[in-house]
């Protein structure tokens, strides 16, 4: 089943086309990888189906159209996003944090989403603590549980692993399967090719705007054009996997 289904998005700045005409469905439980080199189109492909950016095409969740929806009306039905700089209010708790997140469900048991999320991102034992207190990888674990107790549909995440070592990036990885696992669709945005390689069901590809690639990781790391796109040239499949 389709969580989210946008269709013929397209985002211009001016005389620049940003996002040219892509299609994505993420599907019920679907790590859905984004990738692509810098200046892609990845964010705005993101911004637009969150309704930060304006843009042509249709995006529907759960086959209602929200594409006249504003941002704060996508979340509430059931579209959630972190972001690539984590902004937690300074002076709360991470469990504080986590409860001022507005939900979409009237009848909504908030402790227990809040006790699900910290115990599936494994920082059940940061519940007490300030932000200023984590490292920069436990904060943005704080940022998916933040999207995740609202109970989204879909999570769109921008560059979630951007700064984290490898064993902090190991450890996203394996949260996000988890999230899907659960049922939550995610689309996710990451440079880090073994985070993303080891965890995404599916990747679309994107240079200069446009999709150039599709499938299952193993595939699509080795599309002749997904090489040409990162490195200029046809490469051995495993340069895929280390650049970015």
């Amino acid at each position: 089943m389709s969580a989210l289904d946008a269709r013929g998005i397209t985002v211009r700045y001016g005389g620049v086309v940003a996002v040219d005409d892509v299609d994505i469905v993420v599907r019920e439980g679907e790590v859905l990888g984004v990738i692509g080199p810098n200046g892609a189109g990845k964010s705005s492909l993101v911004d637009a189906i969150t309704g930060l950016t304006r843009c042509t095409g249709t995006v529907e969740l759960d086959g209602v159209d929200v594409t006249r929806a504003r941002v704060h009306q996508r979340a509430l039905a059931g579209l959630s996003r972190t972001w690539q700089t984590v902004e937690l209010f300074a002076d709360l708790t991470v469990e504080e944090n986590l409860r001022i997140v507005r939900t979409r469900h009237v009848e909504h048991d908030v402790d227990g989403e809040i006790e699900r999320a910290l115990e599936l991102l494994g920082i059940a034992d940061t519940r007490h603590l300030l932000p200023a207190e984590l490292s920069l990888g436990g904060r943005k674990l704080v940022g998916v549980a933040r999207a995740l107790v609202a109970g989204p549909r879909v999570i769109c995440m921008d560059e979630p692993a951007a700064g984290l070592d490898s064993r902090e990036s190991a450890a996203l990885g394996r949260s996000l399967r988890s999230i899907a696992d659960g049922g939550t669709g995610i689309l996710l945005i990451d440079h880090d090719m073994d985070m993303v390689l080891g965890t995404c069901d599916e990747l679309h590809v994107l240079d200069f705007g446009r999709t150039v690639a599709t499938g299952a990781p193993q595939d699509v790391r080795r599309d002749p054009a997904v090489l040409r796109a990162y490195l200029g040239e046809t490469h051995e499949p495993e340069a895929v996997a280390h650049h970015g």
